[in-house]
């Protein structure tokens, strides 16, 4: 069952790395972030430092953070999710969600 997982986790990365190779120089994310609540300022102040995170929220649900960015390169995101996402601490999961801005309205 691991290896099941494994393998539809990296079908998962395939899938993501391919639209971000066909989107424009600009890449807008949003890191829905769950973490064990006395590590939650620590993250916080630890995703705040990185140059490509416009703003790192405290919310209420099913996620405890939300952290907005913009990269440059879908090589930039991989290396933002396995340096800096995935080891912060408390980590108990994160999602991913990649905004199409070429279909946004926004005023």
């Amino acid at each position: 069952i691991v290896w099941l997982l494994v393998i539809i986790f990296l079908i998962g990365i395939g899938i993501v790395m391919r639209y971000l190779s066909e989107t424009e120089t600009q890449i807008f994310v949003i890191f829905l972030i769950r973490i064990q609540s006395k590590d939650s300022f620590p993250a916080m102040k630890k995703l705040f430092t990185l140059r490509s995170v416009r703003s790192v929220r405290n919310i209420i649900g099913n996620y405890d953070l939300m952290c907005e960015a913009q990269l440059r390169s879908a090589s930039s995101l991989n290396k933002m999710i396995q340096k800096h996402i995935v080891t912060l601490p408390g980590l108990i999961k994160y999602e991913l969600l990649i905004l199409d801005m070429n279909k946004s309205i926004i005023r």
